[in-house]
Formats: structure tokens, C-alpha cells, sequence
């Protein structure tokens, strides 16, 4: 403890040293939380055919941005087991892309197995697999079976 020579009062420099040290993250966080209340708004770029991505739209803060109309794909390909993020089956398909089935049925769970699929592709999906496009089954059909093969990355 201090006494101030002008006020005579008590004082520790200590809490002092600490407290100013402490007004840098204070002010940080502060111009962080101001900066994110302003309202920055984000741009889409235009996905039209035959731009280049120049175009740009504004979407308001608490919208959400148009999500693309849903492809539907055929496909011919295997039912894929990988040991990843706790295991999980993936579709890959004859022309060599990988899709993650949102619904894939329990009989269908085996590796090996040779399927003609048809579904709607779910890009906007995010799962925690982060493995090929994910995929909403509408009709699968066994076609065969073949050897199941290691787990390809």
C-alpha cells in the first residue's frame, strides 16, 4: 500500500498495473461487438447462366439467401462403408462422385452392394461426414453385389 503525497490517501499499485493492462481486450471486444452491430451486409454473387459472378445482390441481415432448386439425380454405382467421424455409408456412383445419403435404408447399409439410385441432390446440406454431396434418397433398386473393397479416402 501507497499513500498518494497530494490526497493522502491509500492506494495499491498493484490493482492499478493489473487494470490497465486489462483495457486493451475490454476495448478489442468492444469495437469487435460494434462493428458486428453496425449491420455489414453480405453479398451474393449471381449464379445465372452465362455470367461471370459479377452480378451482386444484397441480402438483409436476418434473411436468408434463395437456396438453388433441387436437382434430381440418377445414378448406378456402390454402397461405400467409411470408417470415418464414427463410420458412415456413401454412395459412389459409376462416373467417380461420391454422395452421402441423408436416408439410406438399414438393407441397404452394406458395403459392396451395387444400387441404381434415384434422388434429389442436397448441396445446402451440411453433415458432419463432409463426404461427397449430400443426397436424399427417393427410390434405390439392388442391382448386385461385389467384393466390398478397403476404405478408399
Amino acid at each position: 500500500m501507497n499513500t498518494n503525497p497530494e490526497t493522502g490517501t491509500l492506494f495499491n499499485r498493484n490493482i492499478l498495473i493489473k487494470s490497465k493492462g486489462a483495457t486493451a481486450p475490454l476495448l478489442f471486444l468492444t469495437a469487435l461487438f460494434l462493428l458486428n452491430a453496425t449491420g455489414c451486409s453480405q453479398t451474393q454473387l449471381s449464379s445465372e447462366p452465362g455470367t461471370a459472378n459479377t452480378k451482386e445482390s444484397t441480402i438483409k441481415p436476418g434473411t436468408k439467401p434463395e437456396t438453388p432448386p433441387s436437382v434430381e439425380l440418377h445414378a448406378t454405382g456402390e454402397i461405400v462403408y467409411k470408417g470415418l467421424e464414427g463410420g458412415f455409408f456413401a454412395f459412389y456412383s459409376d462416373d467417380g462422385k461420391h454422395y452421402y445419403p441423408l436416408n439410406l435404408d438399414e438393407e441397404f447399409k452394406r458395403s459392396g452392394l451395387r444400387v441404381e439410385i434415384r434422388a434429389m441432390l442436397k448441396p445446402m446440406v451440411r453433415t458432419i461426414a463432409m463426404h461427397g454431396t449430400p443426397i436424399e434418397i427417393i427410390d434405390i433398386q439392388l442391382i448386385g453385389r461385389t467384393p466390398p473393397k478397403d476404405d478408399r479416402l
